[in-house]
């Protein structure tokens, strides 16, 4: 039996309102020929399955979504569907391609985890950081506002409304620009990020904090200080650089330590 040419890949889960996920599965014909099937899929499985327990899965469980294919040579579909509240915080997909000369069967594991997940350390505890995602291909972008942990960790999710950075013409691209700024540091650019993840080696977006930027123009620069300097022994929080409740002349000193980084 002929080989099926066909590709598949599962765009990062979108938390909906109501506790729900939306997923977007695309499949593509790699081949030169049209290809016509049908596509099942289950979404809630519990554990991975492999050789022949994946390959008769659909004999043990019903599938939550079937639907006829008709692909064209290099052409894909894309199939939405949603992952129900109450469904395992880890689960498997098992899917199903079946044709008039073959079939293809594989597993996809899925997780409710951060989209992103950053670290600030060693000054980022508690402190308050904007999130910039961008699809490079098609230039939409989503601003995420969050807090660090007492570890300085951040984290981001996709939530409903924030589907349109997936979408690129049926296509998902992994490869995103990142744009993190963290209260009263200079921004940091990570242009190659996957989502989810951050890069192959890291799942962490490492920042090395430069402090000083208290209106946050990315410049340390007179204004900056001035700013210190006009809430000196207050708590203004944007000026109180390495957060400890006062500006004092630990803040000062930063901004002097960091002066015209950035600009």
């Amino acid at each position: 039996m002929p080989l099926l040419p066909l590709s598949w890949r599962f765009a990062p889960s979108v938390y909906q309102d109501d506790g729900s996920r939306r997923v977007q599965l695309t499949v593509e014909n790699r081949g030169n020929q049209e290809l016509i099937g049908d596509l099942y899929l289950y979404t809630q499985g519990a554990r991975r399955l492999t050789g022949r327990q994946l390959a008769d899965w659909r004999t043990r469980f019903q599938p939550d979504i079937q639907q006829r294919l008709t692909l064209p040579p290099r052409q894909s579909a894309v199939i939405t569907f949603f992952v129900p509240a109450d469904a395992p915080l880890t689960r498997y997909f098992y899917a199903e391609f079946v044709s008039s000369t073959n079939r293809l069967a594989w597993t996809q594991q899925e997780i409710n985890s951060p989209i992103l997940i950053g670290n600030l350390a060693p000054h980022g505890a508690n402190r308050p950081v904007t999130v910039q995602i961008t699809n490079l291909n098609t230039g939409t972008g989503i601003t995420k506002t969050t807090t660090a942990d007492a570890n300085g960790v951040w984290r981001v999710s996709l939530q409903a409304g924030d589907e349109a950075i997936l979408d690129d013409d049926g296509f998902y691209t992994p490869v995103w620009l990142v744009h993190v700024k963290a209260q009263g540091a200079l921004s940091q650019q990570f242009p190659e990020t996957l989502l989810p993840g951050g890069d192959t080696l890291d799942p962490y977006l490492r920042s090395q904090l430069v402090l000083g930027d208290v209106d946050g123009d990315d410049c340390i620069d007179d204004a900056d200080l001035l700013a210190v300097l006009f809430n000196f022994g207050g708590n203004n929080p944007s000026a109180d650089l390495n957060m400890d409740g006062i500006v004092d002349d630990a803040d000062l000193l930063l901004v002097l330590f960091n002066f015209g980084a950035g600009c």
